[in-house]
């Protein structure tokens, strides 16, 4: 049961990384789009 339990952290925890990245990478290219 614990190991489903970390499993079921460590994916969420992926998940939150992965949207971070994606909401930096948003605000970089937005913030960079207006001096090309």
């Amino acid at each position: 049961m614990s190991t489903t339990n970390s499993k079921q952290s460590e994916r969420r925890k992926a998940k939150q990384t992965y949207w971070i990245s994606i909401s930096i990478n948003l605000m970089y290219t937005l913030a960079f789009l207006p001096l090309k």
